[in-house]
């Protein structure tokens, strides 16, 4: 653990601080750290730097957590500045883990590879491959395999809480731009499975000088990227035209409370054309009336391009212009617009939808009118057969099938009555005519509880044909 400012026998304050640095031609040497928990805290610093022509030495550190925490302070409570002669300015100083280069450098920068279950920033630290000099920036390698939480802002509200590979100063800092850095900014990747942005944090690729060679790249793997209040994932730069962000694997992406994902160009000096933004992710959620935008608008020269795959986006809507509601926008004040191009599935559910009719169906229209019995003459009105259950009806087409049929017992056979009947010789036709076959008007329930259809006792002739007519006048 790395923690505040120590004092030294002279009472001279110094930095805590593990450093690599290379002051000469030659290389420095990789700085290595190996440990279950690894804690920056409130001014500490780890560093791997050149000062000189040879390249800066890469840092490995492997920890189950790795939290840095609060900047430096001087014994008044102010951030600590670090004064740069032959710029004859200062540059804030934060506390953290920093591989880079120094002001007036020749050398490149050292990268970083961290491997970590969690990693966590907060208050104002910094996690940073930066370049002052010509040199251009190392590379920021971050695999968490459970989240990255990157939160808030120092006490006095300047620090932005960082992971950043930069030229030129650090992100979004008004003042301590280094004016003759022209290395090219780095690349920053993180794999994780949740990535927590929020409280006016930021996770950015950026350029601060118009003469610098432009920003990195920020790639991002994570199951899930939340940016809450005013946090950001940006490659602004003020030259080049490389910047980019790629979002991928993303099964849910959040943007509250002014947030913002941006690649703009020239917010400062006006130089640079606006990055790209690409975006794969399962959901896009915002609030629209939140003002949280995802842009790669330029000042003076060209737009960049945004484009976004997902199954759905939610509260967020493509404009010309940003406004006070959540935009996506891809624009120049004077150079060439950009494009945005948004994918969403070709199949909308809801279009497969019946939309149900407004006005209530008479349900009494839509039966037919038939001829009731009581308007027929007695000798026209009939009865009725009810069939209920299917019985041994055989099935219709759409009838679902049934593994045995179904076979109501009104009939049984009797063995004895059959036997009669077969000893019984036959009778021989009679030339004389046969009574009239009567249809079966009632049914009566026998003394055996069956159920019988019976004809009228008295036989009666039938009836010619004749039309059948409603009404007793027709």
């Amino acid at each position: 653990m790395l923690e505040g400012i120590a004092t030294s026998l002279n009472g001279i304050d110094v930095l805590s601080l593990l450093y690599a640095i290379s002051i000469g031609q030659g290389p420095s040497g990789q700085l290595t750290i190996s440990t279950n928990r690894l804690q920056v805290l409130e001014g500490g610093n780890i560093n791997s730097t050149t000062s000189g022509g040879g390249a800066a030495g890469n840092m490995v550190i492997w920890a189950r957590e790795v939290e840095l925490v609060g900047i430096a302070l001087d014994k008044a409570g102010n951030p600590v500045q670090l004064r740069i002669p032959t710029e004859g300015s200062t540059v804030p100083y934060s506390s953290g883990i920093f591989v880079g280069t120094a002001p007036g450098s020749q050398g490149r920068g050292g990268s970083l590879e961290m491997r970590t279950q969690r990693l966590r920033l907060r208050d104002g630290t910094l996690l940073q491959a930066n370049t002052y000099g010509i040199g251009r920036a190392g590379d920021l390698d971050i695999r968490a395999t459970e989240s990255v939480e990157v939160i808030g802002r120092s006490e006095n509200g300047r620090f932005r809480t960082s992971i950043a590979a930069s030229s030129g100063g650090l992100p979004n800092v008004g003042s301590g731009v280094v004016a003759r850095a022209s290395g090219q900014g780095g690349n920053v990747e993180i794999q994780t499975g949740n990535l927590m942005v929020r409280d006016g944090a930021v996770v950015a690729v950026n350029s601060r000088n118009p003469v610098s060679l432009g920003a990195g790249r920020l790639n991002i793997r994570a199951n899930r990227i939340t940016l809450d209040n005013q946090a950001d994932l940006n490659a602004q730069t003020e030259s080049g035209r490389n910047a980019r962000i790629d979002l991928r694997g993303v099964d849910l992406l959040v943007l509250r409370r002014g947030s913002r994902i941006s690649t703009e160009a020239g917010s400062s000096t006006g130089g640079g054309n606006a990055g790209r933004i690409d975006i794969d992710a399962n959901f896009v959620l915002d609030a629209p009336a939140e003002n949280s935008d995802i842009v790669a608008d330029a000042d003076r020269e060209d737009a960049g391009r945004i484009e976004i795959k997902a199954q759905g986006i939610l509260g967020i809507a493509q404009r010309d212009q940003r406004t006070p509601q959540s935009d996506i926008t891809a624009n120049s004040r004077a150079g060439v617009d950009g494009e945005i191009s948004i994918s969403t599935p070709t199949v909308d559910p809801t279009r497969g939808l019946v939309e149900l009719p407004s006005t209530v169906v008479d349900a009494s229209q839509l039966i037919a009118r038939g001829c009731r019995a009581e308007d027929r003459p007695v000798a026209e009105q009939s009865g009725e057969f009810v069939i209920t259950g299917r019985g041994g009806v055989p099935p219709s087409p759409t009838d679902l099938r049934s593994s045995e049929a179904i076979v109501t017992g009104w009939v049984s056979f009797d063995p004895e009555a059959a036997s009669v009947r077969s000893s019984t010789p036959p009778i021989e036709a009679s030339s004389a005519p046969s009574a009239p076959i009567v249809e079966a008007q009632t049914w009566i329930l026998g003394t055996d509880g069956r159920v019988k259809l019976v004809a009228p006792t008295a036989a009666a002739s039938p009836s010619p044909p004749m039309s059948v007519a409603c009404g007793r006048g027709n």
